[in-house]
Order: structure tokens, then sequence, then C-alpha cells
């Protein structure tokens, strides 16, 4: 199995951003020592994930992106698909405040 991982940074003043890429190599995650054609494997799956901070001040804006792409994991088996897990994007968004 082969996972990677990058990100790019951006800091100026008073913003900062971030984007970060993982990937996924295909993987088994059951294997049959008696029926090969059950052994279950995920696709291989990439995800990209944003950042962006801003500050004001005490004050700090957070904003995230997460599964950017809406990527989804596939699993399959010898007889073809099992399952598809669906994220979506995901979107969140917060404050902090140093004192």
């Amino acid at each position: 199995m082969f996972q990677g991982n990058a990100a790019l940074f951006y800091q100026r003043d008073w913003l900062q951003a971030r984007v970060s890429y993982a990937h996924i190599a295909r993987q088994y995650t059951s294997i049959s020592p008696t029926t090969p054609t059950s052994n279950r494997y995920d696709q291989p799956f990439d995800q990209v994930d944003l950042q962006t901070r801003m500050t004001f001040g005490p004050i700090q804006i957070i904003g995230e992106v997460r599964n950017a792409t809406d990527a989804h994991r596939e699993n399959f088996d010898g007889f073809g698909t099992r399952d598809q897990n669906f994220f979506g994007r995901q979107f969140w968004l917060g404050a902090a405040v140093k004192l």
C-alpha cells in the first residue's frame, strides 16, 4: 500500500492559506485464504482540503473545506462493486480569540 500527502502553505501579514492533498493507493481490506474472488479492496482515493485563516487584532476567523473535490471511496471484490462511500464536501467556519 502507498500513501502520499502534500501541502502548500501561504502566510503574509493577516492571511494564512493551506491546500493539502492526500492519496491512498489501492489497498486490500479483506483477504480470503480459500476464495480469492472474495478478496476485498478499496480503489485508490484522493482528497483535497483547503483552509484559510484571517487575523484581525485578537480575533482569528478560520474557514475550511474538507474533501473539496467531492471524492468518494469504492470497495470491490472479484464480483464487482461492494460498497460506495459518499462523504460529500464539508464546510467549517470558526473563530478564535487571543486574550
